[in-house]
């Protein structure tokens, strides 16, 4: 059991966003203690890469949703990274690039697709970035959408850049057959359970530094509170019949461009990051002449991939995903 529930955490981690980390609680180290060492990087590299997309007349289109398609296809087969951004190489605890162009986990495919589609240049992305990611765009780990649901939803519907529209779904007698997943973000405990390798520096700062660094890090559960967060999702039950065949009444009401999130209602994963939470995943729907779409920075291909949204969801079906919500991008 205990083999099992290290590699059900393995892939939280991986298939999540920022939030997630594994086992240990304790303050013991060793000779060392192990904060993560990162390469220096030069952001010229990912500036260019941001300056050859805008070249593209498709990344102008008049559509938010023909430009999600092509911004989110120009990353086509990239590589999956846990953890690929931070503050910058001027940050306190994560040093890691504020953006970048050549891996992504879910949740940063994600920031950077939206961003790339709401700007036209280079410093509009910048700007936008920093609003998706950041609460008020202020950049600071603190500050920073950690949590699917009760940071980057919340924050950017407010932004104006998503609206949640899974509740206008509605099946053939035109009624919602929505949901709610309630949980409480712990965001005091998940600070406090913070692993040495959330601190992220270009070298090794002496054991003393090293600690008072994770220290400061998780110090920081005195600065933010706990959140109870109701999250709407269609069922899974909903989406299939008894059979396993979809609902297409219900698949075909969701827009092209609009981002799926996984919902685990109140999955608890306090035993490994210190807190319950509501999403586990998230990437776009596309509808192409092959059917629903769905394209994410994928753990399971270690990149970025389409499949079919009906497939990829039928394999949830009498697990503990309880469905799924609905973001329209604006």
């Amino acid at each position: 059991m205990m083999g099992r529930a290290l590699d059900i955490a393995k892939r939280v981690v991986g298939i999540s966003f920022y939030t997630l980390m594994l086992v240990s609680t304790s303050t013991a180290f060793a000779a060392t203690v192990p904060i993560q060492i990162i390469p220096k990087y030069n952001m010229s590299k990912y500036d260019a890469v941001i300056k050859q997309l805008y070249q593209h007349p498709a990344s102008h289109a008049d559509s938010i949703a023909a430009r999600v398609a092509f911004d989110s296809a120009f990353f086509m087969g990239k590589p999956y990274q846990k953890f690929p951004l931070g503050e910058g190489p001027n940050a306190d605890f994560d040093k890691n690039p504020l953006y970048r162009t050549d891996a992504f986990d879910c949740m940063t495919y994600v920031n950077t697709v939206i961003a790339l589609a709401n700007a036209n240049n280079l410093q509009e992305f910048q700007r936008v970035f920093k609003l998706l990611s950041y609460e008020n765009g202020q950049v600071a780990f603190v500050a920073r959408n950690h949590f699917v649901t009760g940071d980057w939803n919340e924050n950017n519907a407010k932004s104006g850049y998503i609206k949640d529209i899974t509740a206008s779904i509605k099946n053939t007698n035109g009624l919602s057959p929505v949901r709610y997943a309630v949980t409480t973000i712990d965001r005091p405990n998940w600070y406090r359970m913070m692993l040495p390798d959330r601190v992220r520096v270009f070298s090794y700062p002496g054991d003393e530094q090293a600690a008072q660094l994770l220290n400061a890090l998780r110090a920081q559960a005195s600065t933010v509170k706990a959140q109870r967060v109701a999250t709407p999702y269609i069922p899974i039950s909903a989406l299939y019949d008894a059979a396993g065949q979809p609902n297409m009444q219900l698949f075909n009401q969701i827009p092209s461009g609009a981002i799926i999130e996984i919902v685990r209602p109140n999955w608890d994963l306090t035993r490994y990051i210190g807190t319950h939470i509501n999403v586990s995943h998230l990437g776009f729907v596309f509808r192409t002449p092959q059917g629903l779409v769905f394209r994410e920075a994928s753990l399971d291909s270690n990149r970025i991939t389409d499949l079919s949204l009906t497939t990829y969801l039928r394999q949830f079906i009498g697990t503990s995903v309880g469905g799924i919500n609905v973001e329209q991008v604006f």
